[in-house]
């Protein structure tokens, strides 16, 4: 049994009398707590959502390849959001000049794949990109994202040159889970 007291562990009676909520003797009546009243549009973080790969990823084309794809699954009653993606990009430039491209998608259910992020680099050295984008998908759906990679020729080779290549490696993508609220009886 709930009872509401002031400081000095008298029942407030004022309070009670005035309420439709409390009963005479200060309990708190059947169905006057409800969801709204403690909990409105709260969502609980629940699990931290991590998928990547140290592989390393390669390619002379000059046209996006897709060369990895996480796929974030979601149970009903939970949201999942990605709140980051990141990759190490570099580029080799053989016998011209290139430049190392980077784009990553996410795809909501079976929805339209939306741009996420996209970074290009002339090092020759591994860097790291990153995006800190939040995307907040629907209740039980699943998240898909892709991560695509292509060259651009700066500078040709001569004939018979090695053309240049980009790699790509770490990629990554992080979030949460978040559970809708929970019903209070």
């Amino acid at each position: 049994m709930t009872h509401v007291a002031d400081y000095d562990g008298r029942l407030l009676t004022d309070l009670v009398k005035a309420s439709g909520e409390l009963g005479r003797d200060g309990t708190i009546r059947p169905g006057a707590v409800s969801v709204p009243k403690i909990a409105s549009n709260v969502g609980v973080k629940s699990d931290l959502i991590t998928a990547r790969t140290s592989d390393i990823y390669s390619t002379e084309l000059t046209n996006y390849i897709k060369v990895e794809r996480f796929y974030l699954s979601c149970q009903s009653g939970v949201k999942n959001v990605v709140e980051a993606a990141s990759c190490e990009l570099r580029v080799l430039h053989g016998d011209g000049q290139g430049k190392a491209w980077c784009k990553i998608t996410m795809q909501e259910g079976d929805g339209p794949e939306e741009p996420y992020a996209e970074w290009s680099t002339t090092s020759t050295d591994y860097e790291a990109f990153s995006a800190e984008d939040e995307v907040i998908g629907g209740e039980g759906q699943p998240f898909t994202a892709r991560f695509y990679i292509k060259v651009e020729i700066i500078e040709a080779p001569p004939p018979g040159g090695k053309l240049p290549k980009v790699y790509m490696r770490n990629p990554r993508v992080r979030g949460r889970r978040y559970a809708l609220r929970l019903e209070v009886p």
